[in-house]
């Protein structure tokens, strides 16, 4: 095959070796496989040699390491005990954390007798150590010090240091033997390797008289080169109008990297036409950077007839054209064999792919913007596959949970959630796969570092495909800790309050009951017998005792309103139904009154508990009745929908609230009047705002009322009330 210059290009096969010439290279391949082998053999064996005398190198070096260990908790102790300083116990503390670790490494490498009856001794000892600190610190530092002069451990110490001894005088024998052994190994690779080369030197010499009688054979070739080259033009003229037809540049070149084809596309790519082309060099017409340093790469066709093998394009390789501007590309060089498998050529296969690095690149920026982020969230960021195995975390995840993204941690539930919560973690996130549907979960998440375990409300929503099924769940653990523990001391305190309450309502309202009882029995036994002030006061001590019983109720209803169930376990209650129940109950005050109850139009459903609804319409509208004026009492009870919230309001013409005491009435014994100009305790707006507060509702003082005063509370409504309004 020749170029469009007429230069031949290919080359062509010799004819095929002679017996004798056969023979030899047989000969010369097995010697060389022999060296090979017997080479290999010694050089693994030599490995082998030195991976044992490491090992062993490793073990005595462990060992001295364990033996500083005792020595420094010995002298940690020592130091406490003679000075009573504790920053002497340091090092003992830090030996007694990594002894038992120390212990574990050395078991798998003695001997099972030495390694058991180390760790026996060990652990006296350091039991010793640490029965003479607790002497000091819980007796007395005399205490202390005469145990240790009882030497009780000076024994353990001992043998433990004739064990160390004796192990590392038995490892420096073994590495004695290991030097010995890798000397003997070296010098037979050695005695292979130099007795090979001068066999294989005598070979050459002897397969150099052959080349002369090869030359002699080329003249004939010629003959039978001639009268192929028609048939392999025809078929280089087949193979051009294929290799112009595909989709990708293709450039060939002959053995020695001259360009010999060239189709349109990599005429298109390169900037050279196939006539200015063909002939030239190939870093002349494809010359390629590193698309990060720009520095020069080495040509494909290079690295074919170096390796004789496809070779592909380094990633991010940037294609420079003829006019010099730069496009990316990618893909192979392959070799070109002719008969007897010589190479005779190279061929190039290559394709711009700037949409795809363009692609790759905001991939890349996506995925960069997207890990900075999650790192500088304040929670605990992961992601886990369609499977479920966590495949990332931020570093949150790394700094709380201690499992590093990359470490393949696959289904790393079961070592960090507190095996209380595993089961019900473990059954939500499954079914929640199951159904692809968002997952929520309260638990505990145990720090694999520290061991510790804190409270986590974990999420985690799925990341859909184009079909809509899961192909990936993003989620994340904020830290509720504080408020479980918060919680949990709440939910004490409020056990112990609503204990005492109970507790004050019984023991404390029955000796009220008898004081209210005597004092009265004893006014009628003698009411002939005392005067105008004795009269006075037994009236003063009987309403006293009356009013602290009636305190004593109510601070009962306060306590009950803070420790009642939260809004979510409510059922739905009828306003209107909690409203008669209350007007019930107040019959006698209304009636007492003449007072009017209006309610202007319909009431709503709410989610708070029927008692609970029923004693807010009692304290608001009790409170209209309580502080009204002279004229005839009017109470108007209404509701309206704001904002998902049902707001009900209790309006009265009475005396109204002056604004600046808005909120102080709402709090525990804020009274804006005196007991004796209106009856009360003080604490019914108190327990209104208390049992709201529940409900995750609101109440206050309605401004701008020019007569009376107007109180509402706000309850949320549900979606069921709040598309019926």
């Amino acid at each position: 095959m020749t170029s469009s210059r007429g230069a031949p290009r290919w080359r062509y096969d010799l004819p095929r070796l002679r017996p004798t010439e056969t023979l030899l290279l047989i000969f010369a391949a097995l010697l060389l496989a022999a060296i090979v082998i017997v080479s290999a053999q010694s050089w693994s064996n030599l490995q082998e040699t030195r991976a044992a005398t490491a090992r062993t190198q490793g073990l005595i070096g462990d060992l001295d390491a364990f033996q500083a260990l005792l020595t420094d908790a010995e002298t940690g102790q020592r130091g406490y005990l003679l000075t009573g300083n504790r920053d002497y116990l340091q090092p003992y503390l830090d030996a007694d954390g990594i002894i038992p670790g120390t212990l574990d490494s050395l078991q798998a490498r003695l001997d099972p007798g030495t390694a058991a009856r180390l760790r026996t001794l060990t652990q006296a000892k350091l039991g010793e150590l640490a029965h003479t600190i607790r002497l000091y610190t819980q007796a007395s530092p005399a205490a202390a010090i005469d145990e240790v002069k009882t030497n009780r451990g000076r024994a353990e110490m001992d043998e433990i240091r004739t064990i160390v001894d004796r192990t590392v005088a038995r490892q420096n024998a073994i590495l004695r033997q290991g030097d010995e052994t890798q000397d003997r190994l070296a010098n037979r690779t050695l005695f292979v390797a130099s007795t090979g080369s001068a066999v294989l030197f005598a070979f050459l010499c002897l397969s150099s008289f052959t080349i002369g009688a090869m030359a002699d054979r080329r003249e004939s070739m010629i003959a039978e080169l001639r009268e192929s080259r028609a048939q392999k033009e025809e078929a280089r003229h087949t193979l051009e109008v294929t290799l112009k037809s595909i989709g990708d540049a293709v450039i060939t070149t002959d053995v020695e990297g001259r360009v010999l084809f060239i189709n349109t596309v990599a005429e298109r790519l390169t900037g050279w036409v196939a006539a200015e082309a063909e002939g030239r060099p190939i870093q002349e017409v494809f010359r390629i950077l590193d698309e990060a340093t720009h520095s020069p790469m080495e040509n494909p066709v290079d690295k074919v007839r170096r390796v004789l093998a496809i070779t592909g394009l380094a990633n991010h390789t940037l294609l420079i054209r003829r006019d010099g501007t730069e496009i990316p590309i990618d893909d192979s060089g392959a070799p070109i064999l002719g008969a007897g498998h010589h190479l005779v050529g190279v061929v190039m296969v290559f394709r711009d792919v700037t949409d795809r690095r363009r692609a790759e690149r905001l991939l890349e920026e996506s995925a960069r913007r997207y890990r900075q982020l999650a790192d500088s969230m304040p929670q605990i960021v992961w992601t886990a596959t369609r499977d479920g195995l966590v495949d990332y975390g931020n570093e949150r995840w790394r700094k709380r949970i201690g499992l590093l993204p990359g470490a393949d941690p696959g289904n790393v539930w079961p070592a960090v959630i507190h095996p209380d919560d595993l089961s019900s973690f473990e059954s939500a996130w499954n079914e929640t796969r199951s159904q692809g549907e968002a997952f929520q979960v309260e638990c505990r998440v145990r720090n694999v570092q520290t061991g510790r375990y804190r409270w986590y409300l974990g999420r985690a929503i799925p990341v859909r495909d184009e079909t809509g099924a899961p192909e990936k769940w993003f989620g994340t653990f904020t830290d509720i800790d504080e408020r479980k523990q918060s919680e949990s001391a709440l939910r004490q305190a409020n056990e112990d309050l609503s204990q005492f309450a109970y507790s004050a309502s019984h023991d404390l309202q029955e000796p009220l009951r008898n004081v209210i009882m005597f004092t009265q029995l004893f006014a009628r036994r003698n009411g002939g017998r005392l005067d105008a002030d004795s009269e006075e006061m037994i009236r003063l001590v009987v309403d006293s005792a009356k009013r602290m019983e009636e305190l004593m109720r109510d601070l009962l209803l306060y306590v009950r309103a803070g420790s009642m169930p939260l809004a979510k376990e409510a059922p739905m209650t009828d306003s209107q139904v909690a409203l008669d129940k209350a007007l019930s109950h107040l019959h006698s005050t209304i009636r007492s009154a003449d007072a009017v109850i209006e309610v202007q139009g319909p009431l709503p459903e709410v989610a708070v508990d029927e008692v609970h609804l029923t004693q807010l319409f009692q304290n608001l509208i009790g409170n209209s009745l309580k502080y009204r004026r002279a004229e005839r009492p009017n109470v108007q009870v209404f509701a309206t929908l704001r904002n998902a919230e049902w707001v009900i309001s209790v309006r009265d013409n009475g005396i109204g609230i002056d604004p600046q005491y808005a909120k102080q009435i709402f709090g525990l014994f804020k009274r804006l009047h005196g007991a004796e100009q209106y009856p009360g305790t003080g604490i019914g707006l108190a327990i209104c705002q208390k049992i709201l507060e529940r409900y995750d509702g609101r109440i206050w003082v309605d401004p701008n009322i020019e007569q009376g005063a107007q109180l509402s509370f706000a309850i949320p409504a549900t979606k069921d009330t709040g598309s019926d309004s």
